[in-house]
């Protein structure tokens, strides 16, 4: 390789996975915790060092990420087997062994940043792989000093030096060689980041784009609306609105359109009806009238987008809502796209199952795969949705954070890479965990004497 700053990265990091090959799994999760726990002590300086260079959200969100990642990949991580024999089936006869896959190419973007960084590093460290990180051009500062802190914690139990690195000034041509050059990809950001990491020739993990659908039933009870609403804002407005797991579109019951937009209206939402004003902000969101977003207004906040969009707003403003057109579904409004900031769009609907084939018709124009929200008691209106919503992740009476899962508030690993599967372009259905970057010896015994019925038995049942 002729990129010689990457292929030394790559020797060091090889060297070190080898390093740690014969260790034990008490040695792995001792250098996991105080992994964790440097980075929580250290959240304040690393959250606002991404915020300054990446410029989203607000420095309390960067902050709060830096202080929960640890807690939460820390506390799901620990004692857990990664090493020698991880399950042993009695059904199967299959015992499987975790194995290290070599040295992880770790792509992270402008949005999570050093948070995805951190996520992946553990996930590798506790798989016993070495990690070189290749960071977003405008989070590299953030994401060295997130290394080398993660070196210090590493050292001081008892590790080899470079299990953790990250690509100083990178450029294109730096992360396309480290993708050729690594053993593994985990790519976590726009589709072209994941489309390369996908064409590299080595072995990757990427995610799809998101665009949440979010239906709320027609029988939600009463007492709890206020706290959808709130979730559906907070989630809409928290870190400037840029995550793929943020709620886009909300469907709503016509029949308590008063109730729902009061609720909005009183914790923060400006609430914009008037066709002409949604027709200027269409423009200013999507100026080619296409696909593509202006990426100013990606991340900024209510305010900011106030001014773009030509609107006063009052003061205490967390989130814009556009009223769609009820029944307009993807590729008749660039609206039901995607949109990376507090602009929250929502239509009204009658029928349960027309609201869902308009959130079916969206994903499939953009995001299916990634997640939707649906909030239902109504076990009819969950089967329903769960049959035809093309997506892996459908949150029952949840909000965002379930998605990733950072809370640990239900059963999926929590991970802020989420596989899309083929829906999204992706080669995995699930949150990408630590064995996902392992290799299995799968040991099998036998089950029985391998004899199989005859073609009378097998048949039996068959007519043709």
């Amino acid at each position: 390789m002729e990129n010689l700053k990457i292929q030394e990265l790559y020797n060091k990091g090889n060297r070190a996975y080898w390093a740690i090959a014969d260790f034990t799994q008490d040695q792995i999760d001792i250098m996991l915790g105080k992994m964790a726990k440097i980075v929580h002590d250290h959240a304040e300086e690393l959250g606002q060092m991404a915020y300054e260079e990446c410029e989203m959200g607000t420095a309390d969100d960067y902050i709060g990420y830096m202080k929960i990642f640890p807690l939460c990949y820390w506390s799901y991580m620990k004692g857990k087997k990664s090493f020698g024999m991880i399950d042993d089936n009695p059904q199967t006869k299959i015992q499987t062994y975790g194995k290290a896959m070599g040295v992880v190419a770790c792509l992270t973007p402008s949005t999570t940043n050093i948070s995805n960084g951190f996520e992946i590093s553990m996930k590798a460290v506790k798989s016993g792989n070495a990690i070189i990180i290749a960071p977003h051009p405008r989070a590299w500062k953030a994401s060295k000093r997130l290394a080398e802190y993660l070196q210090v914690a590493i050292k001081s139990a008892g590790g080899p030096d470079n299990l953790v690195q990250s690509i100083e000034n990178p450029s294109l041509e730096d992360t396309t060689d480290l993708m050729a050059i690594c053993d593994v990809v985990v790519g976590t950001g726009g589709a072209s980041m994941v489309k390369a990491a996908y064409s590299s020739g080595t072995p990757a993990f990427g995610v799809g784009q998101g665009n949440v659908p979010v239906v709320v039933s027609a029988t939600y009870p009463a007492d709890e609306v206020l706290n959808v609403v709130k979730t559906i804002l907070s989630d809409r407005y928290s870190g400037g609105g840029v995550g793929c797991t943020c709620p886009q579109i909300v469907f709503l019951p016509r029949s308590r359109k008063d109730e729902f937009m009061k609720l909005f209206a009183e914790n923060g939402a400006y609430i914009v009806e008037d066709g002409e004003v949604i027709d200027r902000i269409r423009e200013v969101v999507f100026p080619d009238g296409g696909r593509r977003i202006n990426r100013e207004v990606v991340g900024q906040s209510a305010q900011v987008l106030a001014k773009m969009y030509g609107l006063t707003i009052p003061e205490g403003t967390n989130t814009i809502m556009l009223k769609l057109k009820d029944g307009v579904r993807a590729g008749e409004d660039v609206l039901n796209q995607e949109i990376m900031n507090p602009t929250l769009r929502y239509q009204f609907y009658d029928d349960f199952a027309k609201a869902t084939e308009i959130a079916r018709a969206n994903l499939f124009y953009e995001g299916a795969g990634h997640s939707t929200q649906l909030w239902s008691y109504e076990q009819k209106e969950i089967d329903l949705y769960a049959r035809r919503i093309p997506v892996v992740r459908l949150l029952i009476r949840q909000g965002a954070i379930g998605a990733a899962n950072i809370t640990l508030q239900n059963g999926i690993a929590p991970s802020t890479t989420v596989g899309c599967g083929t829906w999204g372009g992706n080669s995995f259905s699930d949150n990408l965990d630590y064995t996902t970057l392992q290799n299995h010896t799968l040991v099998l015994y036998p089950l029985n004497d391998g004899s199989i019925p005859t073609a009378e038995e097998c048949f039996a049942d068959v007519e043709i």
